[in-house]
């Protein structure tokens, strides 16, 4: 069960809690990503690209990836602004996280309040897909 000051905090409600919940771990990438506090990392070789935004305070931080977006019109990497699908990561310090978890994560240890608010906020914010919905799950 989700904590209420936390999601009150976050300013998300019981109908984004439930997408969160279902989501499949890819969400839509927001038509301008760098407006929105993402920076976009491209390491080449192997590794596929992504964007990443980091929340929190001091030593207490976590992050949202949105890896390796392919381009729902044409299925390769996108171009600057084309519609594209990507996997959500969450992170909090250095161990992934799964998005579900978060309100429990700041309620046993209010330190990770901060990054866990920002972290949720973003998620209610983003085009986030259902497994039936997903242009990749469901392809």
């Amino acid at each position: 069960m989700a904590a209420p000051a936390l999601r009150l905090l976050s300013g998300i409600g019981p109908s984004d809690r439930e997408r969160i919940d279902v989501c499949c771990s890819h969400a839509r990438v927001p038509a301008d990503p760098q407006a929105r506090g993402y920076r976009l990392y491209d390491l080449g070789g192997s590794l596929p690209p992504y964007y990443l935004r980091r929340f929190g305070m001091g030593r207490f931080t976590g992050s949202l990836a949105l890896v390796g977006p392919i381009s729902l019109d044409r299925g390769h990497e996108p171009q600057a602004g084309e519609p594209a699908v990507a996997r959500v990561a969450v992170t909090l310090g250095a161990e992934r996280t799964a998005p579900a978890d978060l309100e429990l994560r700041a309620a046993a240890d209010g330190r990770w309040t901060a990054a866990c608010t920002g972290l949720l906020g973003e998620l209610a914010a983003l085009e986030l897909y259902a497994a039936a919905d997903c242009p990749i799950c469901a392809a």
